[in-house]
C-alpha cells in the first residue's frame, strides 16, 4: 500500500480500538488497486480487527461520470443563457429604432392611408417582438416557467388585427384570406391575448406559406361549458388548400427544429419551431391543437382553449391615446447606441422633456455629478462601464476599474435618490432582480413604444409637473 493509504487505514483501525464501535466507510478509494470500495471495520474481540469490504468501483465511476455530465450540462445552460441574452440585445437594439421611428412618424400630419400603414407596421413589429420573446423563453417552456398573463380583451379586434398583418402576403400569392365567426357567445373574453395572437400568427403564417393557390380560411367559434355560466371553449380553425401532409409524416409535425422535408426548408423557409411553441403554449393554458390533412389537398389546424367571458373590455396600448406633457422635466439618457440615442431622445422631447445624453456609464456618472435630474434612463450593456456599476456609483457606491486603474465614486449626491430605470435590450427573465439590486428603480425593455414611455414618465414624474 501507499504510505498515505496505509496511514489512513491505520487511523481508522485506531478509532475502532479506542471506541470499540463499528465504523462504516461508505466509499473509500484504494490507491494501489485504483478501485473504490465500501467497507465496514469492527472489533469482534479485544486485540482483533475485522474488515468486510465490497467492490463499488463500477457504481462509483458511473456516479462520477453522471456528476461530470450534469456539470457539463449546467455549463452548457449557462452558455446558452448568455448567448440568448446577447442575441436579445443585438436583435432588440435595431427593433427599438424601428418602433421609435414609427411612433415619431405617427406624430406628423398624415393621410388616413399613411396612418393605417403605420399601424399595420406597428402590429408586425409587435408580432416580431413576441416571436423573439417566445424563442428566448423556449428553454423555460418545458420546465413550465413561461408566464401566462390573462386579462380581458376584444376577441374580434385581436383576430382582425392579426389577419390584417397577413393580408398583404396572401394577396401577393393570389390567395383568398377570410374569417368566419360562428356561435360567438361573448366578444370580450379573459385570456392571454399575446399568447393567443402568437398561436394564430404561427398557424396562419404556416397556412399561407404552404398554400400556392386557393384560399386560407379562419373559423372562429365558441362553445359553452356545461353548468359553468362564465366559461367557454374558444375554438379557432385555420383551413388551407395548400400542399397538405402525408400520413407517414404526421409524427414529425410537433418536433423541435424539424421540417417534414428538408427541401421545404429551402423552398419555404422557417425554423421548424412554430408548431412546437403553439402546442406547448396551448397546453400551458389548458388547451390543445389537433389537425387533419391530405397530401395535395390541404390542411386544417384546430385550436381549442378554455376561457372566461366578460362584459368589460380590456384596455390595450394600441387603443389608448395619452397626450401627457412632461414640460421641463430633466432626464438623463445613458445609452451607447447612436440610433437609440436619437430615437429615445426625440421620443422624450416630443413629450416636452429636456434630455441630456451620455454615451456610456462613465459619462453618465460625470453628468450625474454636474446636474440634478428628475429621471435617469440607463442602458445595461455599454463600453467602459456598464449600467449596473454606474447605478451603484450614482447611489453612493464606488468601483475600481482595472482597465484604467481609476477608482470611480460619486463626488456629490445630487442624484442619489433620483429614479434610475434600466432601459435595455438585455431581456431575459430574472434580470429585473439584478437591476434592482444595483440600485435601479424599474425596468423597461427595448424596443420601447410611445405608450410605454408615457406610462413610465407618468409613474415617476407626475409629481414634478
Amino acid at each position: 500500500m501507499e504510505t498515505e493509504e496505509s496511514q489512513g487505514l491505520f487511523n481508522r483501525f485506531q478509532e475502532v480500538f479506542s471506541c470499540g464501535e463499528n465504523i462504516q466507510l461508505e466509499e473509500y478509494y484504494m490507491i494501489r488497486l485504483k478501485k473504490w470500495v465500501e467497507a465496514s471495520i469492527y472489533s469482534p474481540e479485544a486485540g482483533y480487527i475485522a474488515v468486510l469490504s465490497s467492490d463499488i468501483d463500477s457504481k462509483k465511476k458511473t456516479e462520477i461520470k453522471l456528476k461530470q455530465a450534469i456539470a457539463r450540462s449546467e455549463e452548457a445552460n449557462r452558455a446558452k443563457s448568455e448567448f440568448l441574452a446577447n442575441m436579445s440585445h443585438e436583435i432588440r437594439t435595431p427593433l427599438n429604432g424601428i418602433v421609435g421611428m414609427i411612433d415619431l412618424t405617427a406624430l406628423e400630419p398624415l393621410t388616413e392611408e399613411q396612418q393605417d400603414n403605420l399601424r399595420t407596421a406597428k402590429v408586425c413589429v409587435s408580432s416580431l417582438i413576441g416571436i423573439i420573446n417566445d424563442i428566448l423563453d423556449f428553454a423555460k417552456m418545458e420546465a413550465g416557467k413561461l408566464m401566462i398573463n390573462p386579462m380581458s380583451f376584444n376577441l374580434m379586434d385581436l383576430i382582425e388585427s392579426t389577419v390584417k398583418a397577413h393580408k398583404k402576403h396572401a394577396l401577393e400569392k393570389g390567395l383568398d384570406l377570410s374569417v368566419d365567426y360562428r356561435s360567438i357567445i361573448s366578444n370580450f373574453v379573459i385570456g392571454d391575448s399575446m399568447r393567443l395572437k402568437q398561436i394564430i400568427n404561427n398557424l396562419l403564417s404556416n397556412a399561407i406559406k404552404f398554400t400556392n393557390t386557393g384560399s386560407v380560411k379562419i373559423i372562429v367559434s365558441q362553445e359553452p361549458v356545461p353548468e359553468k355560466n362564465y366559461e367557454i371553449i374558444q375554438k379557432i380553425a385555420i383551413t388551407d388548400t395548400g400542399i397538405g401532409i402525408d400520413v407517414k409524416d404526421y409524427s414529425m409535425l410537433f418536433k423541435s427544429f424539424t421540417q417534414i422535408d428538408g427541401s421545404y426548408t429551402r423552398e419555404y423557409g422557417g425554423t421548424g419551431l412554430g408548431l412546437v411553441i403553439t402546442k406547448q403554449l396551448l397546453e400551458m393554458m389548458g388547451g390543445g391543437v389537433t389537425f387533419s390533412s391530405q397530401l395535395g389537398v390541404g390542411s386544417t389546424f384546430s385550436v381549442f382553449l378554455p376561457m372566461l367571458v366578460t362584459k368589460k373590455p380590456g384596455q390595450t396600448a394600441m387603443d389608448t391615446r395619452d397626450d401627457s406633457s412632461f414640460s421641463e422635466c430633466q432626464i438623463l439618457l445613458v445609452e451607447d447606441d447612436p440610433v437609440n440615442q436619437i430615437v429615445v431622445a426625440k421620443l422624450l422631447k416630443s413629450m416636452g422633456a429636456v434630455v441630456d445624453v451620455a454615451e456610456n456609464g462613465v459619462a453618465g456618472i460625470d453628468a450625474a455629478t454636474q446636474k440634478k435630474y428628475d429621471l435617469i434612463l440607463m442602458d445595461i450593456q455599454m463600453p467602459k462601464m456598464d449600467g449596473l456599476e454606474a447605478s451603484r456609483i450614482i447611489r453612493g457606491g464606488q468601483h475600481y476599474n482595472p482597465s484604467d486603474g481609476y477608482l470611480y465614486k460619486q463626488e456629490n449626491h445630487l442624484n442619489q435618490k433620483t429614479p434610475i430605470i434600466a432601459l435595455t435590450a438585455f431581456a431575459l427573465k430574472g434580470d429585473e432582480a439584478s437591476f434592482k439590486t444595483s440600485g435601479m428603480d424599474g425596468y423597461l425593455s427595448k424596443p420601447v413604444d410611445r405608450f410605454e414611455m408615457q406610462s413610465l414618465l407618468k409613474k415617476y414624474l407626475d409629481n414634478k409637473q
